[in-house]
């Protein structure tokens, strides 16, 4: 198995390299696949995620609705945080994100905001950006746990806060068969 992270290759697709725009990071995942793992689509064992925050900026409904197509349809599996990835480091420390009120913030980006800041109370020399994932790794369980406690389906993240990034997660370590993510950080 290997993991390809096409984020770091989107110059040499030809595409922008910071388009964090849903419709434009499923495009980049179509190329990278057609030009690197043309069988894609025979190799039934072989799995592509794309992994999206819900950004109220960026990703309109329609929008949502024809992502959600055409992952379905290209067999790629959707990984929404709604509002942001740091969500997820979030639910490592705490299963109750209901105190920090996060519905209150009108924009995503207010919500991100409160986010970070609790997060910064678990993790002090947390960055946005610059993630030191060894920090959250022994907590991997609890994240888990935690995030399963709210929204998981993307149907319901579109307008919920909560996350399905456990599932890509439980996958890496399963098809890995590790037991801590240390063990290929």
């Amino acid at each position: 198995m290997q993991i390809h992270i096409i984020n770091d290759e989107l110059s040499a697709l030809g595409m922008p390299e910071h388009d964090s725009n849903p419709l434009s990071r499923l495009r980049s995942l179509k190329i990278w696949l057609s030009r690197y793992n043309p069988d894609f689509d025979n190799h039934y064992d072989d799995t592509a995620w794309l992994i999206c925050d819900r950004d109220d900026g960026s990703f309109s409904i329609k929008q949502f609705r024809t992502v959600v197509n055409e992952c379905e349809v290209s067999r790629i599996h959707f990984v929404l945080s709604n509002p942001a990835f740091q969500l997820w480091l979030l639910f490592h420390f705490t299963d109750n994100i209901r105190l920090y009120d996060l519905n209150n913030a009108k924009y995503s980006k207010g919500k991100l905001v409160k986010v970070e800041e609790t997060l910064k109370e678990y993790v002090p020399d947390y960055k946005h950006g610059e993630i030191e994932m060894t920090n959250f790794d022994y907590l991997f369980d609890s994240a888990c746990n935690n995030s399963q406690l709210y929204p998981t389906s993307v149907q319901t993240l579109k307008r919920h806060i909560g996350t399905n990034f456990f599932e890509l997660m439980a996958f890496i370590k399963q098809s890995f068969g590790i037991q801590s993510f240390s063990q290929i950080l």
